[in-house]
C-alpha cells in the first residue's frame, strides 16, 4: 500500500515489482531484474493463475452444443458451449464418461492417446480479464506461461497419463507412468530429450491423485500428489528459446491404458504488457535510482501503475519525485487481505 505519486491523498495497493538499484523490463509478460526473470513465490503464484478452461462448470444441458448442431443458436443469436477437448484423429478418449465432467480411457497400455484444447472452440491464451471491454479482447498478447491440472484415477498399474505445453514453438512434455515414475521432457520435431526424471511409490489403483503440469517464470513443474519434479530452462530472458508470437501455445492430455480424469482445469500465469508504455518495457530497461519503488496492477491491460505514469510525483514543500516511481516516503504498509472487495460494482 503506496499514497498515489499524483494524487497523495489517495491510497493505492498494487504489486511491488522491483526496488532501489534495481534494473526492470517487462519481456514477453514476465518481470526481469536486472536481466535475471523475477520467479514469483510458490504462495504468490497460486493466488495469480487466471482460469482459462474448469470442466467442472459447464452450462445447462439446452446450452450445449449437440452432435450435428451448428454452435450459433438460430432463435436467439447466442453461441452454444462445445467441449474444446477433442481426440485427435486415432484417439479414443471418451469425454462425456460419468457425465460430462469426467473424461475417460481403456486403451492398450502401450498405446497413447492424445486430447488437445482447440482455443479456437474454448478461451483463448490471451491477456484479458472478463471484467474488462471485450471489445480490445483480439488486441491482447497471448500468454505462453500455462498449468493444466486434474484428478486421475488409474485402473491399473500399467499405463501412463501426462500433458504437454507448447511455448516458443517447443513442446514440453510432463508424465507419470502407473508403474511409479515421473518425467519431463522436451520434443524436437520427433525426437524427445529426456529433461528429467525421478521415481514414486503413491500410485494406487482406483484412487484419484491431483496431477498438475505447468511451464511458468522459465520453470517446468510437474507434481504428482505430494511428489515434485522440477527442471530449470534459465533465468535469461531467451533460455526457454527464442521469444516468438508467431508459434500459438498448446495443450495437450495423453495418457495410456485404463484410467478416468475429473476436475480438468486450464489457468494462464499474469501476464503484464510490456507495449506502449512509457519505461520498462521490452528493449527499454529501468533503472530505480535510491529510495525508489516499481509498482504494477495485477489487472495489466489497464492498470494505470508506474509503466504508463505520465507526470512527476507530488511532494511536500514543491518536492517532486521522479516520474515512474512511489518515493519510500510514500510506502504505507503491506495489504495482507480484502475485507469487503467492490468488485462487481458498475
Amino acid at each position: 500500500m503506496f499514497k498515489n505519486p499524483l494524487d497523495p491523498r489517495e491510497n493505492y495497493i498494487k504489486r511491488m515489482i522491483a526496488g532501489a538499484g534495481e534494473t526492470i523490463e517487462i519481456v514477453d509478460g514476465d518481470i526481469y531484474i536486472n536481466g535475471q526473470i523475477a520467479r514469483k513465490p510458490a504462495n504468490v503464484q497460486e493466488e495469480l493463475w487466471m482460469p482459462i478452461y474448469d470442466n467442472d462448470y459447464q452450462p445447462p444441458a439446452e446450452m450445449m452444443k449437440r452432435p450435428g448442431e451448428k454452435r450459433k443458436e438460430p432463435s436467439n443469436g447466442n453461441f452454444l458451449w462445445q467441449q474444446p477437448f477433442e481426440n485427435d484423429a486415432v484417439s479414443h478418449w471418451e469425454l462425456n464418461a460419468d457425465g460430462p465432467t469426467v473424461f475417460a480411457l481403456d486403451s492398450d497400455p502401450e498405446q497413447v492417446n492424445i486430447i488437445y484444447y482447440d482455443a479456437q472452440i474454448g478461451n483463448d491464451f490471451k491477456a484479458k480479464y472478463a471484467y474488462n471491454n471485450s471489445s480490445s479482447y483480439f488486441r491482447r498478447p497471448s500468454c505462453s506461461d500455462l498449468m493444466v491440472r486434474f484428478h486421475v484415477t488409474p485402473g491399473s498399474s500399467e499405463g501412463l497419463i501426462g500433458i504437454t505445453l507448447r511455448k516458443y514453438g517447443t513442446y514440453y512434455h510432463g508424465h507419470v507412468s502407473f508403474s511409479g515414475e515421473m518425467v519431463i521432457e522436451k520434443a524436437d520435431g520427433d525426437i524427445s530429450f529426456e529433461l528429467a526424471r525421478r521415481k514414486i511409490t503413491n500410485v494406487t489403483k482406483d484412487e484419484a491423485v491431483r496431477l498438475r503440469f505447468a511451464n511458468v517464470d522459465h520453470q517446468l513443474v510437474l507434481e504428482f500428489g505430494d511428489e515434485k519434479l522440477k527442471y530449470d530452462l534459465g533465468p535469461g530472458p531467451t533460455d526457454a528459446g527464442a521469444i516468438t508470437r508467431k508459434d500459438p501455445s498448446e495443450v495437450r492430455i495423453f495418457g495410456a491404458g485404463k484410467l478416468k480424469l475429473s476436475h480438468v482445469g486450464l489457468y494462464r500465469d499474469i501476464y503484464y504488457i510490456s507495449k506502449g508504455n512509457l519505461r520498462a518495457g521490452e528493449g527499454d530497461p529501468f533503472t530505480l535510482n535510491k529510495d525508489e519503488f516499481f509498482v504494477c496492477g495485477d489487472n495489466s491491460p489497464y492498470s494505470q501503475d508506474a509503466r504508463r505514469w505520465e507526470t512527476e510525483g507530488i511532494g511536500n514543500n514543491g518536492v517532486r519525485y521522479r516520474t515512474g516511481t512511489v518515493p519510500r516516503d510514500y510506502l504505507v504498509g503491506k495489504a495482507i487481505l480484502v475485507y469487503w472487495s467492490d468488485a462487481f460494482k458498475p
